[in-house]
């Protein structure tokens, strides 16, 4: 069944709240076996947005779906996540909620978001500590998940985060958050199964981040493939080094990342397993470390000496940085001292 948020109360003016309406539209969804919640043109502002299985929400051309200014109007997964704990205990602050978001899943199977249509968080809001600030769309503990053809931009943190999620399809999604600081583009805690394809990506960090903070869920089987990143000062593509489970089975193929400090950046943790990985036809342009590998990081909560690289091989061609690039932490890379490799 599909159902239309204008029949449940819905106001497209840009200025109305529609936290309800959208939760009115889910449940009903929900309550007929499932199907789409439809989104026509216009502008929702709205809160969080919680998505239940067999339930998509499909936004139309023109349609955005807009982040509310009160960090109020936010909730994130009710077990939390694993950045609440560790930065809980890195700030002494065990409230954290840091998995916020604009739409959200948890616990769910067969659901996701389509476009052609935008999510825009409005960069959250009002400005906001880092700890305040909503992502835009979190999936946690979920199967069968869907994010295809549509825009994820102006994020208030990461564009996407997903937390142990299985059978994964990210198609054609535009990101936009360069201006967003810690706006990562997809971010994965661990997660099985999963294909990326037909993206573009501009971050204002990494572009795509593989990380297994919660012990047990390493991230395992992951395709990236006809991607163009552009990163800023961070990695286009980084695995660890926040990974208690590790990597393995990862495959990136017909990418083209440009504007990076780091194109491929692999940051080894002790204790945990990295393996089996494929790159292959990579172009980089305007990249300042094509290849940047790092064994036995710990988790860092600053900067401190480097540990030795490991020797690595890869496919990839790369145009170096332009003379006037700037590298992470504000520096020129052709200068002598060089930032902190591990963040």
């Amino acid at each position: 069944m599909n159902v239309n948020i204008l029949d449940y109360g819905a106001n497209g003016d840009g200025k109305s709240l529609n936290t309800e309406a959208f939760a009115a539209a889910v449940q009903a969804c929900a309550r007929s076996g499932g199907g789409y919640v439809e989104v026509p043109a216009g502008a929702y502002l709205t809160g969080t947005v919680r998505l239940a299985s067999n339930v998509f929400l499909r936004l139309a051309p023109g349609a955005r779906v807009l982040g509310s200014p009160l960090l109020r109007d936010y909730e994130g997964p009710e077990r939390g996540c694993a950045w609440d704990q560790r930065l809980g205990r890195i700030t002494g602050n065990p409230e954290l909620n840091l998995c916020r978001a604009l739409i959200l899943a948890e616990d769910a199977q067969d659901c996701g978001i389509v476009g052609p249509g935008t999510i825009d968080g409005c960069r959250g809001g009002v400005p906001a500590p880092e700890a305040g600030r909503p992502m835009l769309v979190v999936f946690s503990r979920c199967r069968n998940v869907t994010l295809r053809d549509l825009t994820l931009t102006r994020p208030g943190m990461f564009c996407s985060y997903m937390l142990a999620c299985r059978d994964v399809t990210i198609r054609g999604v535009r990101i936009e958050s360069a201006t967003t600081p810690c706006g990562d583009g997809l971010d994965f805690d661990g997660g099985e199964n999963v294909t990326i394809s037909d993206c573009l990506i501009d971050a204002g960090d990494d572009g795509i981040s593989l990380k297994s903070l919660t012990p047990g869920e390493p991230c395992l089987r992951f395709t990236i493939s006809n991607c163009v990143i552009r990163a800023r000062y961070w990695g286009a593509i980084r695995i660890g080094p926040e990974s208690t489970a590790g990597a393995r089975h990862i495959a990136v193929s017909n990418c083209v990342f440009r504007d990076c400090n780091d194109g491929l950046k692999i940051q080894l943790t002790e204790d945990a397993e990295f393996a089996d990985f494929t790159f292959s036809n990579i172009t980089m342009d305007r990249v300042v470390r094509p290849l940047f590998v790092t064994a036995s990081a710990a988790f860092p909560t600053g900067c401190g000496p480097p540990p030795a690289p490991c020797a690595v091989s890869a496919s990839a061609t790369s145009t170096p940085p332009c003379s006037g690039g700037r590298g992470r932490a504000g520096r020129c890379p052709t200068a002598t001292s060089t930032p902190c490799p591990v963040r």
